[in-house]
């Protein structure tokens, strides 16, 4: 990037000391480069020269690049409708690529067509080693966009017939996850779910990489749903994602991960006031807890009189407040418990207090 075109501008003494910050980085990464740079996504790169800049894997999602030359740019940039390209020239580029990638040789209308006419088209189908990629694209597009299971099922039977699960996942990681293509994550983790039954330690590894992405909640998700029955695998990913540094993330874990083991947990895990699941390292007062209970009673009521659903009746079974408490405390302490091997307990810094029935066999217990 140091050798683009950006730098023949004239450019004010401000402009000009930002550039020489940039240049003396030691980073080829293009937004390590704008960072140390001080440069605005939405107002330092219209109108510029940025020919055949290698962006890497930048996530270019709200950059501004009206009017720029933005030909021969290489890489797999992140971006979507949030990255202005108006009058930008793109030719040649990555972006002009995704043009003409599969979102553009099968337009959305395709999709839309009568089940058994789509049926027809991939009967048609002949890979050849000429047509080979371009098909698979094309097969893929139409297993994600497709709103019928029938077509979804051939799509995914013919997938399954010429290509290996490694192939179609490096075809899932370029043209869904390292494209930034939002509207497609869900029925990649659907086909990627597919395939698990297949090779489960290859899709396993595959998910496991995304943990280092944007996409580390989709994929912890993912992950949770299919490690039920393995204790060791769902505290690894505890572990793990108790050090992502985006605190939405962790709490999205941490909620996904309630709910797999129960509609109880997934109600005590959120803060009876605002509703958001509770971060690592929370600290639930008894005060807390009270309020909890509260809720659950609340709600228990409104279901006996007719109006709800009998779920919290289902799942706190106790008929008093002391009971009620008790269970809202074995919850948590469950799905704290989660954390405990690797020394990452998931709300780390609950105080003890004495219950009147005593929480039994519980190795943490909560103090007023």
């Amino acid at each position: 990037m140091r050798d683009s075109g950006i730098f023949t501008l004239d450019l004010s003494l401000e402009e000009q000391e930002r550039l020489r910050t940039l240049i003396e980085t030691q980073s080829n990464d293009f937004i390590e480069l704008i960072n140390a740079g001080g440069f605005d996504p939405l107002s330092d790169f219209r109108f510029i020269d940025l020919s055949k800049v290698d962006f890497g894997s930048a996530d270019l999602r709200g950059f501004d690049f009206t009017g720029t030359d933005l030909r021969g740019c290489i890489g797999r940039p992140i971006w979507d409708e949030t990255t202005i390209l108006t009058d930008a020239d793109v030719e040649g580029s990555v972006f002009d690529e995704r043009g003409v990638s599969h979102g553009a040789s099968l337009p959305e209308s395709f999709v839309k067509q009568h089940w058994p006419d789509l049926i027809m088209w991939m009967d048609r189908f002949k890979f050849g080693p000429e047509r080979y990629r371009e098909d698979a694209e094309k097969l893929l597009f139409v297993f994600m966009r497709s709103e019928d299971s029938l077509v979804r099922r051939t799509a995914l039977r013919y997938l399954a017939d010429y290509l290996e699960p490694d192939v179609i996942m490096d075809l899932i990681r370029e043209l869904v996850f390292e494209r930034g293509e939002k509207n497609l994550v869900v029925p990649a983790f659907d086909l990627l779910g597919d395939y698990y039954e297949q090779k489960p330690e290859a899709v396993r590894k595959f998910v496991v990489s995304l943990l280092n992405s944007i996409w580390a909640a989709e994929a912890a998700e993912f992950l949770i749903k299919r490690s039920k029955s393995n204790k060791k695998a769902q505290r690894s990913l505890v572990e793990f994602m108790s050090r992502h540094p985006a605190p939405a993330t962790r709490r999205r874990f941490i909620g996904s991960l309630a709910s797999e083991m129960g509609v109880a947990t997934a109600f005590v895990v959120r803060d009876p006031l605002t509703g958001d699941v509770f971060d690592f390292g929370a600290s639930i007062s008894s005060n807390t807890i009270d309020l909890i209970t509260r809720a659950i009673r609340r709600i228990r009521r409104d279901e006996a009189e007719g109006n709800a659903p009998l779920v919290l009746t289902q799942a706190f079974s106790a008929n008093t407040v002391t009971g009620i408490r008790s269970q809202v405390i074995n919850r948590l302490v469950e799905i704290t418990l989660m954390g405990t091997k690797y020394n990452v307990p998931i709300f780390g810094y609950m105080t003890t207090i004495e219950e009147p029935d005593k929480v039994s066999a519980m190795v943490m217990t909560f103090d007023e």
